[in-house]
Formats: C-alpha cells, structure tokens, sequence
C-alpha cells in the first residue's frame, strides 16, 4: 500500500547535509512567551507539535564579498501556518539571484499569540545581525526583511513594537536575557507583502503604522488589487502613516488576487521582485551619497 511506499522511500533517502547545517535555532535554553507554555493547547489541527522551537534556514552565497544584502523570509499563512513553498523556499531562490543572503524564519504560530510571534521576529534579526558580523557575512550594514500577509504582519508586528534596544521581559519577565539579545533589532529595509495589519483579529478602523519607533525601515509595500483580505485598503493607510517617517514605496497590481509569492504568471506581480531590489538599489546610492555628505 501507500504506507509502504513511503517506508521504502525512506530507506532510500541520504542525508548531504546535517541539521546544523541548514537549521539554526534561533532561541538558547530560554525562550520568552507570554502566556505560560504549559497551558497553551495543541491539537490535530495545529501546524506545530508543542515542542516545536523557531528556527532560521540559511541561503547564504558562495561570495560574501558581492553580497547586496541579508533578508529575512517569513512566508505567509496567517498567524496560523507557515506557506514555505509558495512564499518561502521560492522567494529564498529568486532573492540569491539578485545577491542577497536569504535566512528563512520558521516562526511560531498558534496557539501561540501574536507577541510570541513578534519576538520570532525580532530574535531572528538579532541573531542574523549577532553570527552575521561574528562569521563575517557581506553586507552587514543592509539587513532586510520581506514578509507575506500573516509574515507581513510578523515584520510589521516587531517594527511597531520590538525595535532597538527593547527586550522580550516586555512581554514575559521570566525570560532570561543572553548575548543576542543585546544586539540591536531595527531593519534596514522591509518589504510587505499584502498583509499590512500586524493584529491577529482585524476589528475596527485599520489606523496604519502606530508607534514611537524612530528608526522605522525603508518600507518597499504591495497587494494585489483584487486582494479579498482587504489589503489593497490597509496599504494605502499604512502607506501615508509611514511615507512622513521613512522612505516608503506602495504598488498595487491589477488582476491580482492574494498570495502571489514570486507573482501571478501574466501580470505585473511578476516584476515585484525586481522593483523591490532596485528600491534597495536606490536606498544604498542615497545612503552613499549621505555619507559622502557628511563627511
């Protein structure tokens, strides 16, 4: 039968790489939440066992002497799941094309809360940021994050309210601080794919970026204009909230519907990617240009 296919299958499976190799876990013998763990729910229709620990899958280039950048995946799915093959292994791919170091983040979801979430977030740009200059990556001075609707929200969750020097015991005192944690966490650039909203429950008016972040990222912003989640909207406020405090970039694509990913054949999504790049392009001239300045 099918069951045992899969077990021969298996048995013919070798291993090229190990663990370590292509898993970094992202958290040490601590890790925050901030509810208590042993009371969250896990059931058959959950994404994660319990035991399920968030962790980065690195891309990294062959020549870190090229590299344009180190960008943060988070795929999509709500806060509930994780779309990698959609919106995270592809993305990774297209982004090594373009020079980036691509470090996907497997970040909880529920029954996990939104905070939990958040520190995912966060903690991954402390740790690609703490191994990133201890290993000597390229480009450590342009660090990026690109996330899909639920990862958008992620991104947008730790912009808004993890940013700088602000530690997880905001949200659980219990959790012991280590090394990585002193690391700064604001991002350089972000892109934000149709999910513009960080809340879990969108009620109420969407009030756009709200936060007393002073450092908010280069924000690179699209969705599909027949996007059904309300995203073409919420862009826009979110949009004019951040085009007075940062760089800000915003597309809408025609005949496009949510969770395009690399983009929907025969429409202009497919170009996303290259515009997000050369919005990244355009970032690191002003900045060079800035330094020239001020010198």
């Amino acid at each position: 039968g099918t069951l045992d296919k899969v077990v021969a299958l298996h048995k013919d499976l070798v291993q090229v790489k190990s663990y370590a190799d292509v898993v970094w876990p992202i958290w040490g013998e601590s890790m925050p939440c901030k509810e208590n763990p042993d009371k969250l729910v896990f059931t058959s229709k959950s994404y994660d066992n319990a035991d399920m620990k968030p962790y980065i899958v690195p891309y990294l280039l062959d020549d870190q002497s090229s590299v344009k950048g180190n960008l943060i995946i988070v795929a999509g799915g709500g806060y509930s799941s994780r779309n990698n093959k959609g919106e995270g292994f592809p993305i990774a791919a297209a982004f090594n094309e373009k020079g980036y170091n691509c470090f996907l983040l497997q970040r909880r979801v529920e029954p996990y809360c939104a905070e939990d979430i958040w520190m995912d977030m966060q903690r991954s740009i402390r740790y690609v940021r703490f191994y990133g200059e201890k290993l000597g990556f390229g480009a450590m001075n342009n660090l990026l994050a690109a996330g899909f609707s639920g990862g958008s929200a992620t991104v947008l969750g730790a912009i808004e309210n993890l940013y700088g020097d602000i530690q997880p015991t905001i949200y659980d005192p219990t959790y012991v601080l280590d090394e990585i944690d002193a690391v700064n966490s604001d991002l350089d650039i972000a892109f934000l794919l149709y999910g513009p909203n960080p809340a879990p429950v969108h009620e109420g008016v969407y009030e756009g970026l709200v936060t007393e972040n002073e450092k908010i990222p280069e924000l690179f912003i699209a969705a599909g204009a027949d996007d059904p989640t309300g995203a073409p909207e919420d862009n826009w406020v979110l949009y004019q909230t951040a085009r007075e405090k940062t760089n800000a970039e915003l597309h809408t694509f025609a005949n496009v519907g949510h969770g395009f990913g690399v983009g929907f054949k025969k429409t202009n999504s497919t170009f996303w990617i290259d515009m997000a790049d050369n919005f990244v392009t355009q970032s690191l001239a002003a900045r060079e240009k800035a330094a020239k300045k001020n010198k």
